[in-house]
């Protein structure tokens, strides 16, 4: 199924950006906003405060930075920032993506990988039958290496269509 993909935010000014970002994120996955779904179930969002931008929700904030504990991602990422716009088209259009899970942290973690926009998000599955929206990113500097994580879960039957 193709999704029509909206533009990615202007470059501006970063704080203008970031402000901008968290706009577009907010219109798709604020708390009036209707759920999307992955599989059969809805995918959520942790609202709790991140712990190195208490301004932002965890989500959010995992979304547009990168690093590793959390609380060293204190500054976003411009390319993060410009696809926000994207995450819903992605995760709502998730048929039409390269799909496959991984275990990470003992549990089921997703990759809906859009290869036409180099972009993956990641959703953890739930017990209770939803999911977990962790983060997204672009994959256009490194889509050899996401091609590889693709084949080797094909190999393995990890693709969607041998689903745990």
């Amino acid at each position: 199924m193709s999704v029509p993909f909206p533009s990615a935010l202007p470059l501006e000014p970063e704080t203008t950006l970031e402000n901008r970002a968290h706009s577009a994120y907010q219109s798709d996955f604020g708390p009036s906003c209707s759920l999307v779904q992955f599989q059969s179930g809805d995918v959520i969002v942790s609202r709790r405060p991140h712990i190195a931008n208490p301004t932002r929700e965890h989500t959010y904030w995992h979304i547009v930075t990168s690093g590793f504990p959390e609380n060293i991602r204190t500054l976003p990422e411009t390319r993060r920032l410009r696809r926000i716009p994207w995450v819903r088209p992605i995760v709502a259009g998730w048929t039409g993506s390269k799909i496959w899970w991984e275990y990470r942290e003992s549990s089921v973690h997703w990759n809906i990988w859009h290869t036409g926009q180099r972009h993956v998000i990641i959703v953890k599955e739930l017990a209770d039958g939803h999911y977990l929206l962790k983060t997204g990113y672009p994959t256009d500097l490194d889509v050899t290496v996401w091609h590889r994580r693709y084949e080797e879960a094909k190999k393995t039957g990890r693709i969607l269509s041998n689903a745990p």
